[in-house]
């Protein structure tokens, strides 16, 4: 008898692997394959449902096979079984307009300096950080894209020691402020004024003040206007001179030593006029016209009135001789 091949007749009815044994045979699968009970039938072997079939995250299944997949963000190893991280910072593949920052399976962004992510938490927009506390400037914050920074009010300036905006002197030169006269600094300020004499003009400017103008400057006679002040002068041809006060006028004794015919008399700037002995005062309260006694009737002679220089002396007709009164006459004995 001679040994039956069942494998190469086709009867051993085998699904896939056939072997010839001496007197039989026996069936075998391919990789991924085992046997069924009825030991021809080859049946797929789910490698899965052992260990996950190695596979790191997802394994799956085929006929006479299997193989792995990886979540999101991860990448099939070599292996064909691991999974490694993939960078999404490295290959371009995020949203990011700014900073990227890879995670293990995943990535998440972040924002320059100035810029704060909206709530896709993907794209960065410019931050303004004067709307919130100023911007922490003492003054004035102004906003740029990315960044901001302070400057101060007008009248300040950046102090970089204090880091605070500090009061500018604008007094401390006269290139920094318009005053023609006197600067008066404030705080973030100054304002200006003038001297004596002057008005103040557009806040900055100074003109003279002619105080002639007014009232002639209180002057009684001349008003002379100068450069911020003004005097007063009086008529000297008259014989006036400036009073203690400065400002009025009159005559006296040394200023118009004529005005007196006679005799001056001058005290606290009133001059008053007298005449020597057998004059008088003349109505002009200035000459003086002398006294005629005789004529006048103001003697008490009782014959004979002679005027002198400065008066006048009594005397008698022939036979009479005056008496110690020096007026009466009497006749004389011889006469009798």
């Amino acid at each position: 008898c001679s040994d039956i091949d069942e494998c190469s007749e086709g009867t051993s009815g085998c699904n896939q692997l056939c072997s010839n044994t001496l007197g039989s045979y026996t069936c075998s699968c391919h990789n991924g394959y085992e046997l069924d009970t009825d030991n021809h039938t080859c049946i797929d072997i789910d490698e899965c449902l052992t260990n996950n079939g190695g596979c790191e995250h997802t394994c799956v299944n085929t006929n006479g096979n299997y193989y792995c997949l990886c979540n999101y963000s991860y990448v099939l190893n070599h292996d064909r079984h691991q999974c490694d991280d993939v960078n999404e910072c490295a290959n371009g593949n995020n949203a990011c307009n700014h900073i990227c920052i890879n995670t293990i399976g995943s990535y998440y962004c972040d924002c320059n300096s100035g810029y704060h992510l909206i709530s896709n938490q993907r794209y960065c927009i410019d931050t303004n950080e004067c709307s919130t506390n100023n911007g922490g400037c003492q003054q004035h914050c102004h906003n740029t894209v990315g960044s901001y920074y302070c400057s101060c009010w007008s009248g300040y300036y950046w102090d970089t020691t204090t880091n605070r905006c500090e009061d500018r002197n604008e007094c401390s030169s006269s290139y920094s402020n318009r005053c023609y006269q006197n600067c008066h600094n404030t705080e973030g300020s100054y304002y200006c004024s003038c001297r004596t004499g002057f008005r103040l003009s557009y806040g900055y400017r100074c003109y003279d003040i002619n105080e002639c103008a007014s009232n002639n400057g209180g002057c009684e006679q001349h008003c002379k206007n100068t450069d911020g002040s003004y005097y007063c002068e009086c008529n000297v041809t008259d014989g006036y001179a400036l009073d203690g006060d400065n400002h009025g006028c009159s005559r006296n004794c040394s200023t118009d030593p004529l005005v007196c015919q006679q005799v001056c008399h001058s005290q606290n700037d009133l001059l008053n006029c007298s005449c020597y002995p057998g004059y008088r005062l003349s109505d002009d309260g200035r000459t003086c016209e002398k006294i005629y006694f005789c004529s006048e009737n103001t003697t008490n002679c009782n014959q004979i009135c002679t005027n002198m220089n400065n008066s006048f002396i009594c005397s008698c007709n022939d036979g009479y001789e005056l008496q110690n009164d020096n007026a009466t006459c009497q006749g004389n004995a011889y006469t009798l």
